[in-house]
């Protein structure tokens, strides 16, 4: 266990925080104190290490965030090669709701769910059928469950 504070200066900045959480030197549980930051630029950090494990990345406080930066960190989670079954099945369920609310256009996040092995095709069709989803949406959503493997559904 790597104690975040031997890592950074004395005199530090939120920009040290954001830059720990790429040094190789720290470990999950640094990680995930960094996850739950107060900067959303520090919490997007931990999503963008490739590192971050997929408990980590579920610590990832989303909804204090502005829509701009949310739509952008549910994009790097969605897409992460770590993130696992059981977090993906939160973020399509996340997904859904975004896509009940009037006025979101989760639109990349739901793209990028749409190109996850691990949600069955089955499961990704949800989002097409939510109130909010767009017709442009959900022919791609279409055209990128029909470029999967099938084997994987």
């Amino acid at each position: 266990m790597v104690d975040i504070n031997e890592l950074l200066p004395r005199e530090r900045t939120p920009r040290h925080y954001r830059d720990l959480a790429g040094d190789p030197r720290i470990d999950q549980e640094g990680l995930r104190t960094l996850a739950v930051s107060g900067f959303a630029f520090v919490r997007v950090a931990v999503a963008e290490n490739p590192r971050a494990d997929a408990a980590t990345l579920a610590t990832i406080p989303i909804d204090d965030l502005d829509v701009y930066t949310r739509n952008g960190l549910l994009v790097i989670l969605a897409r992460h090669r770590n993130a696992d079954r059981a977090l993906l099945l939160d973020l399509l369920r996340r997904a859904v709701r975004l896509l009940n609310e009037p006025n979101q256009r989760p639109y990349a996040f739901v793209l990028a769910l749409a190109g996850r092995a691990e949600l069955s095709r089955t499961e990704v069709l949800t989002l097409i059928r939510q109130p909010n989803s767009a017709r442009r949406m959900n022919s791609a959503v279409v055209r990128c469950l029909d470029s999967r493997d099938p084997a994987a559904d």
